[in-house]
């Protein structure tokens, strides 16, 4: 993540907002990633093979970011 914003950094600045959202945005570009892998499974065996593994990942993912945005 670190090599990810340095690399942006030298095209462009992050302001402390977009950071503050950072997260989120991680979040729902893996759901995105997530349904589109489901999309590409009906067609794509080797896809299929994976499905499970790659949504599970995907689900945890969301689970921790909620953990941490959800008030107790």
């Amino acid at each position: 993540m670190t090599a990810l914003l340095k690399g942006y950094g030298n095209i462009g600045d992050i302001s402390h907002d977009q950071m503050a959202y950072l997260d989120t945005f991680i979040v729902g570009r893996s759901v995105s990633i997530g349904l589109w892998a489901v999309a590409q499974a009906i067609e794509k065996p080797h896809f299929r093979a994976n499905l499970d593994r790659w949504l599970t990942n995907i689900a945890e993912l969301v689970e921790r970011y909620l953990q941490d945005k959800l008030p107790s």
